[in-house]
């Protein structure tokens, strides 16, 4: 789950004048969002105290402990399967079986 937070700086290519250079901006004090409704009234939607992060931060860390776990879990399976299984007995409660009818 992606969890938002204010910030008050950013760094970004999209938004500089120049192409792969990145643009960086301090002290953000507040962002103004505008959109739009499905009469065509604009509804402008005011964030105080900074930018609001949408947590692709927070994401890349969560695929990252995954990666972690994956290789682990990988290990442990490959020892299972090659070696002494009675050892690595505990491996079989994190195999899925097919249920019996």
């Amino acid at each position: 789950m992606q969890k938002d937070k204010i910030v008050q700086e950013i760094n970004s290519v999209s938004i500089g004048m120049e192409s792969n250079t990145v643009y960086h901006i301090d002290n953000i004090q507040r962002t103004v969002i505008e959109s739009t409704n499905d009469s065509g009234n604009i509804i402008e939607t005011v964030i105080d105290n900074g930018y609001i992060d949408i947590g692709i931060n927070d994401t890349m860390k969560d695929l990252f402990v995954n990666l972690l776990g994956a290789i682990v879990f990988s290990v442990f399976g490959y020892l299972y399967t090659k070696h002494n299984q009675k050892k690595y007995r505990f491996v079989q409660k994190f195999i899925p079986k097919k249920r019996e009818e």
